[in-house]
């Protein structure tokens, strides 16, 4: 919690108002207890600590009232929800809308107006200032990290980190092509697929059984191998 504190100087002619002097610091008319000192000082303020005080200051000749000093305690903003990761089909996918839009939101509670500022990638979006960001048609090309920096005129936080994951999901296009091969010899196969985003997972087997798997982010694999020995079909 934050404490806006206003200080009102209070000054007193020594020369006409003898000594000793003594002080009590007073909240909305009320005296508070144990604050006799010409200073008043919180730690760990309390939003009940908000109020008029003044400070009383009394003499053997009599008292004098300090001007008012309203003071406003308020909390530091909080982002009461987080913006999340999207997950969104594109085209090429068979299973993407015709509308390809993400929209990134963050919702935050504060006492004062709040500023925005989504980053992409960790450097601003100069249209990004309102408490929601959307990327209009969607391609593969903008997979991306976002957050979002907001303030009030007494605090600032960084939203989570979430990204923008654009799916293509995997199918092949070109497929291994059977081939004859002399016994002991060297084969490669290869096989492309379409898809978003790297990286992939290829894995070459025969009959039900792994032989090798290759995860890269290229979206062609190729498997090379020594061809059987005797007259038998390799996979």
């Amino acid at each position: 919690m934050i404490l806006a504190n206003h200080r009102r100087p209070l000054s007193i002619d020594a020369t006409i108002a003898p000594e000793p002097f003594s002080f009590q610091w007073r909240l909305n008319g009320t005296n508070i207890p144990g604050a006799t000192n010409l200073s008043l000082q919180y730690t760990n303020v309390q939003a009940q600590q908000s109020g008029d005080y003044e400070l009383i200051v009394l003499n053997p000749l009599g008292s004098v009232f300090s001007q008012k000093a309203h003071i406003i305690v308020r909390f530091p903003l909080v982002i009461s929800q987080q913006p999340q990761t999207v997950d969104l089909k594109v085209f090429p996918d068979p299973g993407a809308l015709p509308t390809t839009n993400a929209t990134f939101r963050v919702v935050v509670s504060s006492g004062s107006t709040v500023h925005y500022q989504w980053r992409r990638n960790g450097s601003n979006i100069p249209s990004g200032t309102n408490s929601t960001y959307t990327v209009v048609n969607v391609k593969t090309s903008d997979l991306s990290s976002f957050s979002v920096f907001v303030s009030d005129d007494i605090s600032s936080a960084e939203s989570d980190t979430v990204w923008l994951y654009p799916w293509v999901t995997p199918r092949f296009t070109d497929s291994p092509v059977a081939q004859y091969v002399v016994v002991g010899g060297q084969v490669t196969l290869s096989a492309q697929i379409i898809g978003w985003p790297p990286p992939f997972t290829f894995t070459w087997q025969r009959g039900a059984a792994g032989i090798v798997t290759n995860v890269q982010d290229e979206m062609v694999s190729f498997f090379t191998f020594t061809a059987a020995k005797s007259s038998e079909v390799a996979p």
